[in-house]
Order: C-alpha cells, then sequence, then structure tokens
C-alpha cells in the first residue's frame, strides 16, 4: 500500500533556553510556560500534542551537519527503511547552508529544492509559500510515478529575530496586554503559522483527497522570546544560554497526523528523546521496520522514552555497540 509521508520541521516553535544561571529553573518561569503552553492549546495551535526531548543532540546539530557526513551512516537506516520511495527536501536557505546539501547526498537524499529553487524572495517567507511549492511537487509526482513519496518541509516563519513585525499585513493575535513585545510577536508568528497549515491540510484535500498522507510535524528548539519565562533576563544572547541536558529548555513538540488511513497509536510516554522519532515515523507510516528501528522501540519501552538519560544505560551502549558491528556506524 502506497503511503505518502510529509515531514515539518517548523524552525522555531519551541532556542534553548530555561534556567537561571545557577541552573535552576524558576518556579514563575515554569508556571508561566504552563500557562503559555494551555493558551497555546486552547487556541488550536498544539494538537495532537506529544513532547520531544532532543537532550544533548540538539548543541550538536550543526557539528553533525558540518562533520564528515558520509563516515555516519546510521541515518542511511533510515532511507533503507524508505526503499522504493522518492525523497525530496523543501529547504528555505540556499542548499549549502550548514553544510546541509553534503549531509542529505550522504543519507540518500539528494533532492533539494532550496531558496534558489524555490524561488524565495527571502531565507524567511510565510509557511505556506513552502506548503504551495511542496504540495505542487507532490501532486505532480504521484500523476507521474507510481513511487511513494517522502517529503521534508523546514520553515522559517517563526525563528528569530522577533524585533519586527513578520507579514505585518496579517492582523492576527499576539496575546492580551502586556504581552513581552517579542513574545508578542512570537505568537503572532505562530497565529500565522496555525492558519498556513490548516490552508495545507485543505489545500492536500482539495489537490489529493484520496492519497493516503502521513504528516509529522515537530519544531527543533525553543525561541528565545521565552528566555525571559524562563528566567535570564531580555539583553541574554543566544550564546549565553547555558542549560543541562535535563532542562526543559530542551522540551519542544511532535505532532502526527495521518489523512485516509488509521496510523499506529503513538508512544504512550510522557516525552520520548529525539533519536526514537525516526522509529516512530516509521511505525506510524506502516512500513516494515529493519532490526534497528524494532531495537529503538523496544529500548524506548524499556527507558520510559529516555535515550541520553536511560538508567539502563548498558542496554544502550550495547544497541551502539551493534550498531557499529554492523557498519551502520563507522567508530573511526
Amino acid at each position: 500500500t502506497r503511503r505518502d509521508v510529509l515531514h515539518l520541521t517548523n524552525l522555531t516553535f519551541t532556542e534553548e533556553c530555561s534556567r537561571r544561571r545557577d541552573g535552576a529553573v524558576t518556579a514563575q518561569g515554569r508556571a508561566r510556560l504552563a500557562e503559555l503552553t494551555e493558551r497555546l492549546r486552547a487556541r488550536g495551535m498544539i494538537l495532537e500534542l506529544v513532547l520531544l526531548r532532543p537532550g544533548q543532540l540538539a548543541g550538536q546539530r550543526f557539528a553533525v551537519f558540518s562533520a564528515e557526513a558520509a563516515r555516519v551512516r546510521a541515518v542511511q537506516d533510515m532511507t533503507s527503511a524508505l526503499r522504493g520511495y522518492r525523497n525530496v527536501v523543501f529547504y528555505p536557505m540556499l542548499k549549502n547552508f550548514v553544510s546541509n546539501a553534503r549531509f542529505y547526498d550522504a543519507i540518500g537524499i539528494r533532492e533539494i529544492y532550496d531558496m534558489k529553487a524555490q524561488g524565495a524572495p527571502t531565507t524567511h517567507e510565510r509557511d505556506g509559500f513552502y506548503y504551495r511549492n511542496a504540495v505542487t511537487e507532490m501532486e505532480r509526482h504521484i500523476a507521474t510515478s507510481p513511487k511513494p513519496l517522502f517529503t521534508y518541509i523546514q520553515t522559517m516563519s517563526a525563528h528569530w529575530p522577533y524585533d519586527y513585525p513578520f507579514a505585518p499585513e496579517m492582523n492576527v493575535s499576539g496575546g492580551g496586554p502586556g504581552t513581552d513585545p517579542e513574545m508578542s510577536e512570537y505568537l503572532r508568528r505562530l497565529s500565522i503559522a496555525k492558519l498556513d497549515y490548516d490552508e495545507l491540510l485543505a489545500d492536500i484535500k482539495r489537490r489529493l483527497p484520496d492519497e493516503p498522507i502521513l504528516i509529522i510535524r515537530y519544531g527543533d528548539h525553543h525561541p528565545m522570546a521565552t528566555r525571559k519565562l524562563l528566567g535570564y533576563a531580555d539583553d541574554t544572547e543566544v550564546e549565553e544560554v547555558d542549560i543541562a541536558a535535563e532542562s526543559i529548555g530542551f522540551i519542544t513538540y511532535y505532532a502526527v497526523k495521518a489523512l485516509n488511513f488509521a496510523p499506529a497509536p503513538l508512544p504512550v510516554h510522557d516525552a520520548v528523546d529525539v533519536p526514537y522519532l525516526g522509529a516512530i515515523m516509521l511505525e506510524q507510516a506502516g512500513l516494515p521496520l529493519s532490526d534497528a528501528y524494532r531495537e529503538r522501540l523496544r529500548l524506548m519501552a524499556r527507558c520510559d522514552g529516555r535515550y541520553h538519560g536511560c538508567a539502563r544505560r548498558g542496554e544502550i551502549l550495547g544497541f551502539h555497540r551493534r550498531l557499529i558491528d554492523s557498519a551502520l556506524i563507522d567508530g573511526r
């Protein structure tokens, strides 16, 4: 059965900041963050919410992209699971930014629609710009090819900086009276992003009404707009934010929506570490899992969603050893 997968990354839903300089999360900051989450949920901005704990990978994201990606083959197991799929990326910047093209090529994703290919005037277009480009390509592909399609889309509308109004022509809510200016602008952008996501769903249903499609959304890190809520001064720069591995500043979200088929149940854990996200996505899509991905799901259950902080550290390290011995990771 053909199932197309649409993978959306909103850069940024959720910057790494959440603690005072002494490392403690303020009670006021935690309460205000919880209040903000409930406000977003009530306004329909958080749908089918499951928390994603990036753990220590968040600080390594650019290092991984700029390293010798060809020496790291673990992610190729994902593209092996998607064997037979056409894999494409819609990217808001030039494809060589932080060596992205090299990274994607190393894991078998060689079609990149970057800023130039999409004709983007800037790196901060509305989400709908990228969505429309992607759906147009999806429609063309489905009409001309029997292959299923994996589409990875990165968006930028919610990303820093927040010192200017994005899409100023849009009259949308940015929070109540007294909302910090940066937070107000961030909330405006979330409102706009929600409108664009709703239009994406409507566009898919209109143009691809019978196509089974799985949509996975996630945020890659917290916005700098939350730093005051979490104990930092408003003049704190991102380089000055120092958080521990267990910080709530590493908590973001992922959300799943299936069109025209019933996906597998989501994990029951309150939060999961990001190394499990690929396995979750493949299981949701109903694709056959390799031994490595079945083991990730087993470890997720054994470790209650944890990976870097799993109490059964020996099992995680044993899994790493088996990946190395299987040549899925080059341990040099």
